[in-house]
Formats: C-alpha cells, sequence, structure tokens
C-alpha cells in the first residue's frame, strides 16, 4: 500500500504520476545544469558528452540510488529492486540505441562523425562497454568491479575537462545569481529521489500482487520513460541544427 491506497489500479496510477514526476525533474535539473555550464563558458560538445549524458539519466541514476538504499536498509526487496532498475538500464539503452538513434538519423538523412569524435568519444564508449562485459564475464558484478567502472567514468570526465580547457565556450550570462539556479536544482534533484523511491515501492507491489518479474515491468515503465529525455534532447537538437 502506497500512500493509503490499496488495489493495482489505484497503485499503478500513483507509479504513472511518480513516473512523469520523475522525467520532469530530471528535465528541470538537466535545464538548470545547461545554464550553470554556458555560464561558466563550457562549450556545447563539453555539455553533450557530460551534463547532458549524466542529466538525462538522471532517472535511472535517482532510480539505482534509491534502489540501493532500499536493499540496503531492508525496506525494499533485493530481487525485485534490484531487477527492477536493471531491467530499467537495459530498456533505456535498447530504447536510445535504436529508436531514439534510429529516428535522428533517419530525420536527419545522415550523420558525419569526425575523426576526433571517432577517436575522443565514440571509441571510448565502445572501450567501456567491453569493460563491462569482461568484468561481467563470470556472471557477477562485484562491488570492486563497481569501483572499476565508477573510477573509469571519472577518468573519463577529467580526459573531457582537460581537453575543454584548451577550447572553453562563450561565456552566457544568466538571470538571477547561480546560487539560485544551484538550489532550484538541489530542490529538483530531492524531487526526483522521492519520485524513484515512490515507483519502486509501486513495483515492489506489483509484482506481489501479480507475479509479474520486476525486470520486466522495469523495462516497460522506468526503460522506456528514462529514455524520453534522451529523445527529447535529440529532437531538440534536430530543430536546433545544434
Amino acid at each position: 500500500m502506497v500512500f493509503g491506497v490499496e488495489g493495482i489500479l489505484g497503485n499503478s496510477v500513483i507509479g504513472i504520476v511518480s513516473i512523469a514526476v520523475l522525467i520532469l525533474s530530471a528535465e528541470f535539473v538537466v535545464e538548470k545544469m545547461i545554464k550553470i555550464a554556458h555560464h561558466f563558458g563550457v562549450s556545447n560538445t563539453f555539455i553533450g558528452l557530460t551534463v547532458l549524458s549524466i542529466g538525462t539519466s538522471l532517472p535511472e541514476i535517482g532510480s539505482h540510488i534509491i534502489a540501493s538504499f532500499g536493499i540496503l536498509t531492508g525496506n525494499l526487496d533485493y530481487k525485485i529492486a534490484s531487477s527492477t532498475v536493471l531491467g530499467a538500464n537495459i530498456g533505456s539503452d535498447v530504447v536510445q540505441q535504436t529508436f531514439v538513434l534510429g529516428l535522428v538519423i533517419f530525420l536527419m538523412g545522415s550523420v558525419v562523425f569526425s575523426k576526433e569524435f571517432l577517436k575522443k568519444s565514440y571509441s571510448l564508449m565502445i572501450g567501456t562497454t567491453l569493460l563491462t562485459l569482461v568484468l561481467g564475464w563470470d556472471g557477477t558484478i562485484s562491488r570492486l568491479d563497481g569501483i572499476i567502472l565508477f573510477g573509469t567514468f571519472l577518468w573519463y570526465v577529467a580526459f573531457l575537462y582537460k581537453n575543454e580547457k584548451k577550447k572553453p565556450g562563450k561565456l552566457e550570462s544568466i538571470k538571477g545569481s547561480v546560487t539560485d539556479e544551484v538550489f532550484l536544482t538541489v530542490i529538483a534533484m530531492g524531487v526526483l529521489l522521492g519520485s524513484s523511491s515512490v515507483v519502486l515501492k509501486v513495483v515492489e507491489l506489483i509484482v506481489s500482487d501479480t507475479g509479474i518479474g520486476g525486470s520486466l515491468i522495469g523495462v516497460l515503465t522506468l526503460g522506456i520513460a528514462s529514455a524520453l529525455p534522451e529523445l527529447f534532447t535529440a529532437i531538440s537538437g534536430l530543430r536546433k541544427k545544434a
């Protein structure tokens, strides 16, 4: 029971509303992060590879954080919560690599990648994918493997930042103060994490009542929904020819 509501239908409505709040709060955070980045002269390329890639993944990141805390504290079922967030990751990746990328290329007609992009961005994406496969080859992703992956991400950001310093973007002023923008971003992050908690609790109840696998629900709900920011970003970029 969530918020005193009983039954699959009532909890499903709460879950749908929570997913909508999750996506909207993530979009709000991304918008604020972009404004702050532009204010400090960060280039569009760096924003796309870091701010947007992290920001549009906030639904998955928030869900994983809440699932981890819920599992460790015993508030969420280990199997249901973990399968839900992993299913969400898989679903989101599949939607991005097929539907979103296919739609962008279809609407643009063709995409020409520069050698610099292939070397600094595409090759790194392939490399990290292979690293994940190697670490999981034994059928288990351990805490040490997680540390390796997270450390690789920090190296990746540092690598991009080092190259970014050579090609700074144009400074842009923002209305109000930077402190206000940061404060609103933090508030939106809190809303995002709160809505993630509600979504996972609803999924747990639905799985318990119906017997449907948490991974399937994760793919069909969070997986598809969390890919929407990337879709909206891609469409916006096409409209702006960015």
